[in-house]
């Protein structure tokens, strides 16, 4: 009788080495594009309102034929039918083509990374946007107390879908990171992103706070049956400062992340 255990089996050897491809066959991407939104701003003559304006709007991107790539570990997922990609384990499979294995042990030494037609790739999402400024002598105090300023920005993600070869199942990497098919610098996609800046300035010296929040993420293996960890949610705070010497002349400094918030890995 043959015993055999998938689930328990651990790969300890190095990560095999990536290789990329050209592709000289490769063809031009086309797109559908749209968005709509709205924008208001106030009537009011209030000093603590006239200032006040939003904006929403809605996107949506479709990418047929979209120029990208298949990296190595979407690749050794889908050879062993990691989204049902491979369900008999054929070692013909499209993706079990691209990992060479040493003839002795047949551990991967070596995984392809092609450059491809990808079948498409739709994003949408919505943005908010929302600006108000006032001089302070509209609370009460003193006419020379300044300007305060607020922009806040907001975005939702609500899809990242790809399908990565013609026929194969559809994705949605949205609130997910480590994919790079797309982009290998675009790796995270949070379905929450914000943005608050505030400014005070009364002059010749201004001072900018700037909030920046980064939604969690699980890890882009997970919408394809992976079980590995993402990361959690991350704030940054970044400040800055301007003094206005003289007419044409500026002196700034700043710092990002001033309190020095680590990366989040996974």
């Amino acid at each position: 009788m043959l015993f055999r255990s998938i689930d328990s089996y651990n790969y300890n050897y190095p990560v095999a080495v990536s290789k990329n491809l050209s592709n000289p066959g490769l063809k031009e991407e086309t797109a559908d594009t749209w968005s709509v939104g709205t924008v208001w701003s106030s009537q009011s003559g209030h000093p603590l309102l006239s200032g006040l304006s939003a904006s929403v709007d809605y996107y949506s991107i479709k990418i047929k034929d979209a120029i990208g790539t298949v990296p190595g570990n979407i690749s050794l997922g889908k050879c062993f039918n990691s989204g049902g990609d491979n369900p008999t384990f054929s070692p013909d499979n499209f993706y079990c083509k691209l990992i060479m294995r040493d003839p002795g042990t047949g551990v991967p030494i070596q995984i392809s990374i092609p450059t491809l037609n990808l079948a498409t790739y739709k994003t949408s999402g919505i943005d908010f946007q929302v600006d108000w400024a006032a001089d302070l002598d509209a609370f009460g105090l003193s006419g020379n107390a300044g300007r305060l300023a607020i922009n806040a920005l907001v975005n939702y993600l609500d899809g990242f879908r790809i399908q990565a070869l013609p026929g194969a199942a559809t994705f949605d990497y949205a609130g997910t990171i480590g994919d790079a098919q797309i982009d290998s610098f675009g790796i995270s996609k949070p379905k929450w992103k914000a943005t608050l800046t505030t400014r005070y300035a009364l002059d010749p010296i201004d001072l900018m706070v700037r909030w920046r929040y980064v939604d969690a993420m699980k890890d882009s293996s997970r919408v394809s049956g992976g079980t590995a960890p993402g990361v959690g949610s991350v704030n940054y705070t970044d400040l800055a400062v301007g003094w206005n010497v003289a007419a044409g002349v500026r002196v700034s400094a700043g710092v990002d992340n001033l309190f020095d918030r680590s990366i989040p890995t996974w």
